[in-house]
């Protein structure tokens, strides 16, 4: 960092985001000038390309010799990226973490089982977190983004050891749905409306009194042939929140869903409505029947290959399940609550009051911001206090705070 303004503006920024939007990480990682090749093909040929052009991507991953790795969730891109390894000769083996009866972690293990996979299980209620650990974990490439979501993926790929080829499912940035009707009311205004959108902490303002959280975004537009939505989420969330999360700079990485081609193939259908989620979802179904017939975290756990009618029916429980449990929390924060089966690694709320390390860590880094004495329209600790005798669910402002703490932990580490 260079002095104390910026360090003031990363800290206004990640008090917002929960990560740092700022231009050294900031652009597309993926080119959005599709060529032409498969402009006008009729959609059962783009969804044969696009099982031919996935195996493509996947057979270019170079194992050397070492073990594939495919950190599998209980959603899409990893299960596509799985499905059409297991029909290669790469050796390969599959990492599925967060808590167990979460989708995620059910189906992931679910679908590993059924490509031939015997999968590593990693159950992170089980793995024990201190300061330190965090520190390490954002020092290997996840900077300024969330330290918990950092420290638990770096866990996860690490199972095996470091002789390992990740081959992730990310996708690099291309949106599958934006509404483009949106840029009518221009590029500021659509800035405005990302910022809201990622607020991280919806529970309590963090953030300093006046604080405009557009200004760390981009004054002008990236790519013009891209609607700005699509700009914004692609050139700014997933480099500066999602790819720092997942990709530890000691290990060696495939991506095969930012092949060029494969890219080139998904930006052919508009961006508008749910075309491209239909074709990628098509290409899937078309391509590996059988483990996509397994239900998908994305499809509110019904199939992808379902009816229509079966998947609305299953958007609509969702729906109500979400709606039941927001107004439980938010009417009785002290009840006690099954675990939310569509949580993401672990659920936060629970372990900062009941987990061990997790509670200890918490109140370590809390303690620490509070002597720093540098957020003083806002107390920590009572935020903290607030959680723990159960008067608000503060599990998202606290992840914050936490993750500012820890990077500033980890800002001091490196310049020493």
């Amino acid at each position: 960092m260079s002095g104390g303004t910026d360090i003031e503006a990363r800290i206004d920024s990640y008090l917002h985001y929960g990560y740092v939007p700022d231009t050294e990480r900031s652009g597309l990682l993926f080119d959005p000038h599709p060529d032409g090749a498969h402009d006008g093909l009729p959609m059962a040929e783009l969804v044969r390309e696009g099982v031919r052009l996935l195996k493509s991507a996947v057979e270019q991953c170079d194992c050397a010799g070492k073990t594939c790795l495919v950190p599998l969730s209980g959603g899409l891109d990893s299960r596509g990226v799985a499905a059409a390894l297991a029909e290669t000769e790469m050796r390969f083996r599959t990492v599925t973490f967060g808590t167990p009866g979460t989708y995620d972690f059910d189906l992931g293990r679910q679908v590993a089982l059924a490509l031939g996979v015997q999968p590593e299980l990693l159950d992170l209620t089980q793995v024990p977190i201190r300061t330190d650990r965090l520190v390490s974990a954002v020092l290997k490439g996840g900077r300024w983004t969330g330290a918990f979501d950092v420290f638990y993926n770096r866990a996860a790929v690490h199972c095996l050891g470091d002789d390992v080829l990740v081959v992730s499912g990310f996708k690099g940035g291309y949106a599958p749905s934006v509404d483009r009707s949106k840029d009518d009311g221009g590029w500021r205004s659509s800035l405005r409306e990302f910022a809201a959108g990622q607020r991280y902490a919806r529970s309590t303002l963090l953030t300093r009194p006046g604080y405009d959280p557009t200004s760390c975004l981009p004054p002008e537009p990236m790519a013009p042939q891209l609607g700005y939505a699509e700009q914004l989420y692609s050139g700014v969330r997933l480099p500066c929140y999602t790819a720092p999360i997942l990709f530890d700079s000691e290990l060696q990485y495939c991506t095969p869903l930012m092949d060029r081609n494969w890219v080139n193939l998904i930006l052919t259908a508009p961006a508008e409505g749910q075309a491209r989620i239909r074709l990628y979802e098509a290409i899937l179904v078309a391509g590996w029947p059988k483990a996509f017939a397994i239900p998908a975290k994305n499809a509110s756990r019904a199939s992808i290959a379902s009816a229509p009618a079966i998947r609305r029916a299953a958007r609509r429980l969702a729906r109500a399940r979400r709606g039941f449990r927001t107004a439980a929390l938010r009417l009785a924060p002290w009840m006690g609550l099954p675990a939310n089966r569509e949580t993401n690694y672990i659920d936060y709320a629970w372990a900062i009051r009941a987990h061990d390390t997790v509670r200890k860590a918490v109140e370590e880094c809390v303690a620490d911001l509070e002597r720093r004495r540098i957020l003083d329209w806002v107390s920590p600790a009572e935020i903290l206090h607030r959680h723990l005798t159960r008067r608000a669910d503060h599990s998202d402002a606290l992840a914050v705070l936490v993750g500012l703490e820890v990077n500033l932990k980890a800002e001091e580490e490196s310049r020493t």
